[in-house]
């Protein structure tokens, strides 16, 4: 089959270091082309070279993995049309519904955030997840409003949320794959260490966690709260550097306040670590599971807490080695990517 993915065109495809989502596109490519289909990538965003890209791949399918470009419609020629989004929060369109489900609400919140520098916003304690839920309500109303395209969902609970917006075309649950051959493992000779991996910003809260002991950092810093001279920061890693080094720890923390499906979990879990991963990361993770620990959002300001619970963590994890990888790999490798792809299974 002729299948076009189009990506966001802000960074390169494969990227060099971060960007999960050019990551998920390079390796469905690869392994589409593994199947013997018929692969264009177009990652440009430049709208008239998109467009002749498109054109030119003369696509039967096409996968569009950026919700800005729902709207340009004309690029799509008649093609079985299909769209994934990766925004973090989509699922707390729910806890807000009292919210977005108001017209006047939400108008009078969209007129504030409007009139008011977002920088002052935040400084008073408006809640950062709504702000960011009001300057992505356009794009969420469109996606669940543009019935000439079929939404492939990256977790349970973003279908659930556009449903219960109203969304009634076809949905397909599909999470994020890897490519475990390109990480690293090692059963023994590995720190009895915790990392937390990935942009540096304030939905993931490492500039709090830093006061953890046994916990360590990477990557690039987003948050001028974030202390870049402490030891426990590692620095930027590229692509190599994270699949080589990510064995080296006994545990992965990801706190964040929202996730899709983040795709250092499935990384971790391959390369032998247990994870600790607040209620907002856990997506198509199996909580029964010894080595993965879920935080609750009440509890990730509390220090003493997570201490204890990521000192459980490791000291668990570390002799769990390859099961935990093991788990990893039966439910997040790139061969059950091959078997469940929704574009090539739909009967339309």
């Amino acid at each position: 089959m002729r299948i076009t993915i189009i990506g966001p065109g802000i960074m390169q495809i494969p990227p060099v270091g971060w960007g999960a989502t050019e990551i998920l596109i390079n390796d469905h490519a690869i392994k589409l082309r593994e199947l013997g289909h018929q692969i264009t990538v177009v990652n440009e965003k430049n709208l008239e070279k998109r467009k002749k890209l498109i054109l030119k791949s003369n696509p039967q399918i096409i996968h569009l993995h950026y919700e800005d470009y729902l709207s340009n419609k004309e690029l799509y020629p008649n093609a079985n049309f299909y769209f994934t989004a990766h925004y973090p929060y989509t699922d707390q369109y729910i806890k807000y519904s009292s919210i977005f489900k108001s017209k006047y609400k939400y108008k009078f919140l969209r007129f504030l955030v409007n009139i008011i520098p977002n920088k002052i916003l935040i400084l008073f304690r408006f809640d950062e997840v709504l702000l960011s839920l009001i300057l992505y309500f356009p794009k969420f109303i469109k996606i669940i409003s543009n019935s000439n395209k079929k939404i492939i969902c990256i977790s349970k609970n973003n279908a659930e949320t556009y449903k219960s917006y109203g969304y009634s075309e076809k949905l397909f649950l599909f999470q994020n794959y890897i490519n475990e051959k390109s990480i690293s493992f090692q059963k023994s000779n590995f720190n009895h260490l915790a990392i937390c991996v990935g942009k540096i910003e304030s939905r993931k809260n490492q500039s709090k966690l830093q006061k953890i002991n046994k916990l360590f950092f990477v990557g690039p810093i987003a948050d001028k709260s974030f202390d870049h001279k402490n030891k426990n920061y590692l620095g930027e890693w590229n692509r190599e550097e994270l699949y080589r080094n990510l064995t080296s720890f006994s545990t992965l923390v990801l706190l964040s306040k929202g996730e899709a499906h983040a795709l250092v979990v499935p990384e971790a879990l391959v390369a032998g670590l247990g994870v600790v991963v607040s209620e907002e990361a856990s997506a198509n993770l199996d909580r029964n599971m010894e080595f993965i620990d879920v935080v609750p959002l009440r509890y990730i300001q509390n220090i003493s807490y997570l201490n204890q619970i990521i000192e459980n963590n490791i000291k668990k994890s570390s002799s769990r080695r390859k099961e935990i990888r093991e788990y990893g790999i039966k439910n997040f490798s790139l061969i059950k990517f091959a078997e469940e792809y929704p574009p090539l299974y739909d009967d339309n």
